[in-house]
């Protein structure tokens, strides 16, 4: 008696038509019976490879001379650790004729072929796949604030250069935490900045509600810092923020009652030394040698005439406002 083979070709995938690969094992399943009253044994197993794409081919019997019908369980090999072990796939029977296609041959869960591996039931699997990310959960750009967002690399100012999350204008009102860079073509800079060009760190308290610092490398030497609040739907004034970087700076002009530039500036000079406040207190010192004492008056002859240095002129090392 003859075993007349069938060529059978399929695909392997996942419960979500993920391409699968691997060696699968075809067992023919129960015993045939030929018509001369013979029993047929079921051959050994044998197997096939899913290559690259899922795609399996293999000849089997389609126990065309039994007359109970048999099927082919099929299974997948795997590494559990270093044991080697085969995941079910499931079962086919194979119809007579010269060749026959499976559309796909599907896998509850795709176990690695190597590694440390667990077998998912139908409800596990179907509990990761719900919890599986997927791109729609990631933020749709750096400032995306939708809640349950996956951050992404540069995510309000976060984790990458700067100058990709630039603003158009200093006076947006939606903003959320994080940092920003502005240019010299962002609108409505301070008048007090040197120049437009900085960082701007933004910490929202509440939706109407937030604080900005703002730094300028450009503003001195040892960089300018602002800060100022938004609140009642409005902003408050921007306020110059002193550091060791710039509080002995010159001071500048008043500004909406409020002082720009530095905080105490100090100075010296051939003409002696000055020190400055804020809030426009000046002192001037210097030695001068004023010669003797008896140098004027004679008040042996003159009781009104007491003794007394030469006169002296003192330019004073910084000008006094005049009054």
């Amino acid at each position: 008696m003859a075993f007349n083979l069938t060529t059978v070709t399929g695909s392997l995938g996942d419960s979500v038509t993920q391409i699968a690969t691997g060696v699968l094992k075809f067992e023919l399943m129960g015993v045939g019976i030929a018509s001369g009253g013979q029993i047929v044994s079921a051959p050994l197993p044998v197997t096939a490879t899913a290559a690259a794409g899922g795609a399996w081919t293999i000849q089997l019997w389609a126990n065309e001379d039994g007359l109970n019908s048999t099927y082919y369980k099929v299974s997948r090999k795997y590494l559990l650790g270093t044991q080697e072990e085969w995941q079910f796939v499931g079962n086919i029977v194979v119809p007579v004729g010269a060749s026959t296609t499976f559309d796909a041959c599907y896998v509850s869960t795709v176990i690695p072929l190597t590694g440390p591996s667990v077998i998912l039931s139908e409800a596990d699997y179907t509990a990761l796949a719900n919890s599986t990310l997927k791109t729609t959960d990631r933020q749709s750009g750096p400032r995306d604030s939708t809640a349950g967002k996956l951050l992404e690399v540069g995510s309000f100012g976060i984790g990458a250069v700067l100058a990709a999350n630039e603003i158009a204008s200093f006076d947006d009102t939606t903003l959320q935490t994080g940092f920003y860079s502005t240019t010299a073509a962002t609108a409505n800079p301070h008048s007090g900045f040197a120049s437009s060009i900085g960082e701007l760190f933004v910490h929202r308290l509440s939706a109407t509600a937030f604080v900005e610092y703002w730094s300028n490398n450009t503003q001195n030497a040892n960089g300018g810092i602002w800060k100022r609040s938004y609140q009642g739907g409005a902003f408050g004034p921007w306020l110059y923020m002193f550091h060791s970087g710039n509080i002995f700076d010159a001071i500048g002009a008043l500004s909406s009652g409020r002082p720009t530039g530095g905080l105490m500036p100090y100075g010296s000079g051939a003409n002696g030394r000055w020190a400055r406040q804020a809030n426009g207190w000046q002192v001037c010192t210097h030695a001068l040698d004023l010669g003797s004492i008896l140098a004027n008056g004679d008040p042996d002859t003159d009781p009104d005439e007491l003794y007394r240095t030469a006169s002296q002129n003192w330019t004073f090392p910084a000008a006094f406002a005049a009054q």
